[in-house]
């Protein structure tokens, strides 16, 4: 009976990663935070301002649930679920998008500095 009850909780804990690849090679700045839900994931709205953690832009962006996030969530039957988000920065000059609608695009400048 306590197998049964390890493995459902084993099952309930599941962890994932999601990473998105935006293009730029990664340089060696990072950042990294831990994000708290409640309400099942409807509040607070976590937003990180990828301006401020990397002015050069971004290269690649990690969310990633382990066991301690899922047995969390849990434990809370998902009331509370915590993830874990990481940030790698560009390697190189920092750029600025000049919108040029008389050209039916924009200019990707280099930023002087």
């Amino acid at each position: 009976m306590r197998s049964v009850w390890l493995m459902l909780l084993m099952s309930l804990t599941g962890c994932y990663k999601n990473t998105v690849y935006l293009g730029p090679a990664p340089g060696l700045n990072t950042y990294e935070e831990r994000a708290a839900f409640v309400f099942w994931g409807a509040l607070p709205e976590h937003e990180i301002d990828m301006n401020e953690v990397c002015p050069q832009g971004v290269s690649r962006i990690e969310e990633q649930q382990d066991f301690t996030d899922g047995l969390i969530g849990c434990c809370t039957l998902g009331f509370v679920r915590t993830v874990s988000v990481k940030v790698t920065c560009a390697d190189g000059k920092a750029f600025s998008i000049v919108p040029q609608p008389e050209f039916g695009g924009s200019w990707v400048l280099p930023v002087e500095g």
